[in-house]
């Protein structure tokens, strides 16, 4: 009976886990979450998601300004990496985290550019930009309105402008090179 009971404990336990780590993995791929807190909480985990989303992004353009075969692209990878990197010291500062240490899909991303050149390596890249600045322009968007802390609506509505502008140039260069 005791063993039973242990059993059940055990599973219950494993089970509560699994539904956190579920739950907290579609917030963090998923930034138009139901399940995304409230309050300021909420601001916490703003603060987390988007310095992980600006850690990705200095990582892989810091890639993008010594593999890339286009001029075009390596410095608009060098804007981003220099824009990044100051919101990102904010990020630190406002919310008081620290710096994440990188995910193993954004380590693999990084490691998969890493193996590309030429065309492949631009196209990728700029494909994965793409993506991950209309995510951050999402996160920012909902917390510049939603914020518990009114520093929080600030530096999301003040950030958004730079991050729509890194938009713009990564859908022109793509325009440009045909994607």
């Amino acid at each position: 009976m005791k063993a039973a009971i242990a059993l059940l404990c055990v599973s219950l336990l494993v089970g509560s886990a699994y539904a956190q780590n579920t739950t907290s993995t579609a917030t963090s791929a998923n930034p138009v979450n139901t399940a995304y807190p409230t309050g300021s909480n909420a601001d916490q985990a703003f603060f987390q998601e988007a310095l992980a989303g600006g850690e990705r992004e200095v990582m892989l353009s810091r890639i993008a300004m010594s593999q890339s075969g286009s001029a075009e692209v390596k410095s608009l990878a060098s804007t981003i990496v220099d824009d990044h990197t100051t919101m990102n010291r904010e990020l630190m500062d406002l919310g008081k985290v620290s710096e994440p240490a990188p995910a193993a899909a954004d380590r693999q991303m990084a490691a998969s550019l890493t193996r590309m050149s030429g065309a492949l390596f631009d196209r990728t890249y700029l494909d994965t930009m793409d993506s991950d600045h209309r995510k951050a322009i999402e996160l920012y968007e909902r917390n510049s309105l939603d914020a518990h802390d009114s520093s929080t609506r600030e530096f999301a509505s003040t950030s958004l402008a730079m991050l729509q502008k890194h938009l713009v140039s990564v859908d022109t260069l793509q325009k440009n090179q045909g994607s």
